[in-house]
């Protein structure tokens, strides 16, 4: 009964508030401009402000940059909200809290009020993370959904946006849950975004790639003017990169606004000994540099504070060989022990402190890979390069639709197969809005292509696409699948019930797949090279058509 009356309402937010994932920048789902959440967000008693906040915008990377951070800073005792767009099987993947895992190992003796399920940031402190293991992610509650959608039938009548209800949802129930930082994620810009109500302790630009041209605008210089919007008075602004074309900008808004700038390409010139995927190695300088950046800020709480902290310390370790770092942690000259709870000085150095740490700088170096490697199983992330067996046959679900994302996953996807050596095939559908033509000259000439239109009315129909690509692209082998489910059925030999669709509307998924056999398994992104398949699928071109792939092997 809960999981119907959880559905209807979820299906009537839909039909009455339209996404931009669904109806795309129409009138009805895109409303720029804060006038609205701002009002929205005072008649629930301003939550936002209550909130300690690290706003994120970009064109690619913001939710990998938003999950690292969040299982990061959970790793260290936090309890983080981390508020994302959009969601690929269910609504609430949008508003979580990561914190450490609620129920820990037998082996460790607590009082029964010690930890939790509703609160889970009660850990005692002097454990060793690797006794508490891996931090873990909770979606907000089916119960929480359904009462902030009666309060929001009980507010006098005002036009909200399906976004704007959203933001709100995730302000109102980070503030109610005790959270000591929330990880906010814009959805679109950063000027008219409605997370930019916000006043964040840090503001962090991922990258700037031309996507959403007719409303963000036509040059990249542009768009990094409507990202910059995030930028707040005292507080520092983070840019992943610099380039001749957009620092300009950055710094003339940043000058305006009062923030200081900074450039994580500039403040990380070298990767510590991490598991990378892709994404991951691509956002590492921006996720370390902004950890450098809270640890040395003075407008966030302590907690937070010293949690950054840690994990610069653990950072810098971790650039060194393990060997090395154990090795010198025996209390002479050059010790290397990492301090828990301490914030760092003026000087942001906790030397002092780490001589004495009692923690083996080999433990934490050790679980800081597993947090940093299981980061997306940790916060639930999907459909970033995520990869699946089956048999003996790999395949990869990818949102990434713009020009730069797809340049960056067929080039990684090419060097995967060997440039073809490999056979691939490409599961590939796109919006109608999107520029195919730019987009038709970064599709590799070693693949097969099977054009599909997900169940959206957005979507370019099959046939389009294919007409559309054959006139761009007559090198290409080109074939019309029709549907998500048939061209992977084609490829798998399976036959899929359809319904899987539902699930990008935010309803629960009826799609029905093969049973799962032995053979069939899911691993971490960085561990695609260590298989070696006889074939290897790519799902993408948009987020609708991996949404309703991952429910064909989920069940």
């Amino acid at each position: 009964m809960e999981n119907r009356n959880y559905n209807e309402r979820i299906e009537e937010l839909f039909r009455r508030h339209q996404s931009v994932q669904s109806a795309g920048f129409s009138a009805q789902a895109y409303k720029p401009g804060l006038d609205a959440i701002r009002m929205l967000d005072s008649r629930l008693g301003n939550p936002s402000s209550r909130l300690t906040v690290i706003h994120v915008a970009g064109t690619n990377g913001k939710g990998t940059v938003s999950s690292l951070l969040a299982a990061l800073l959970a790793s260290r005792g936090l309890r983080v909200g981390l508020y994302t767009s959009p969601h690929m099987l269910d609504f609430r993947e949008r508003i979580k809290i990561v914190g450490p895992a609620a129920n820990p190992p037998f082996r460790l003796s607590l009082p029964e009020t010690a930890v939790t399920p509703n609160h889970t940031s009660a850990v005692a402190p002097d454990l060793f993370p690797d006794d508490i293991g891996l931090p873990v992610s909770e979606m907000i509650p089916r119960e929480a959904v359904m009462q902030f959608l009666d309060i929001i039938d009980a507010l006098p009548e005002q036009s909200y946006s399906f976004f704007e209800i959203t933001t709100a949802m995730a302000f109102l129930w980070f503030a109610q849950s005790d959270t000591d930082c929330v990880v906010m994620e814009c959805g679109l810009g950063g000027r008219l975004d409605s997370t930019n109500i916000v006043n964040p302790v840090l503001s962090i630009i991922t990258s700037i790639g031309l996507d959403h041209c007719a409303i963000l605008g036509g040059s990249r210089k542009e768009i990094a003017a409507e990202k910059a919007g995030i930028f707040k008075p005292g507080v520092p602004a983070l840019v992943s990169g610099r380039d001749d074309e957009t620092a300009p900008e950055f710094a003339r808004i940043a000058a305006e606004k009062g923030s200081e700038l900074f450039f994580a390409d500039e403040l990380v010139r070298t990767l510590p000994d991490l598991p990378y995927d892709a994404w991951s190695r691509l956002n590492a300088p921006t996720v370390i540099a902004a950890l450098e950046l809270l640890a040395q800020g003075d407008k966030g709480p302590a907690s937070l504070v010293a949690a950054a902290g840690e994990l610069t310390d653990l950072f810098a370790a971790a650039c060194s060989s393990l060997d090395s770092a154990a090795g010198s942690a025996s209390g002479a000259e050059g010790d290397t022990r990492i301090a828990f709870g301490s914030a760092p000085d003026e000087a942001g150095s906790t030397a002092a402190a780490m001589e004495n740490s009692t923690v083996n700088i080999e433990s934490q170096l050790a679980y800081l890979q597993r947090v940093w490697g299981s980061f997306s199983a940790i916060t639930g992330l999907r459909g970033r390069w995520e990869c699946r067996r089956r048999g003996s046959s790999l395949y990869i679900f990818d949102i990434g639709h713009n020009p730069p994302a797809l340049k960056e996953n067929f080039e990684r996807l090419g060097r995967l197969s060997g440039g073809g050596r490999v056979p691939v095939s490409i599961v590939y559908g796109v919006m109608a809005d999107k520029d195919v033509a730019g987009i038709a000259h970064l599709l590799p000439l070693w693949a097969d292509y099977l054009l599909v239109a997900p169940d959206t009315p957005r979507a370019m129909p099959s046939a389009s696409l294919l007409s559309l690509l054959s006139s761009l692209r007559p090198d290409l082998r080109l074939c019309d699948a029709g549907t998500v489910s048939a061209a992977i059925g084609q490829l798998s030999g399976a036959v899929f019930a359809a319904g899987a669709a539902s699930a990008a509307a935010g309803t629960e998924s009826s799609a029905a797949g093969p049973a799962t056999s032995a053979t069939d398994s899911t691993f971490a992104a960085s561990s695609c090279n260590e298989f070696e398949p006889d074939r290897i699928i790519y799902i993408g071109g948009s987020t609708f058509v991996v949404a309703e792939a991952l429910p064909l092997f989920d069940n």
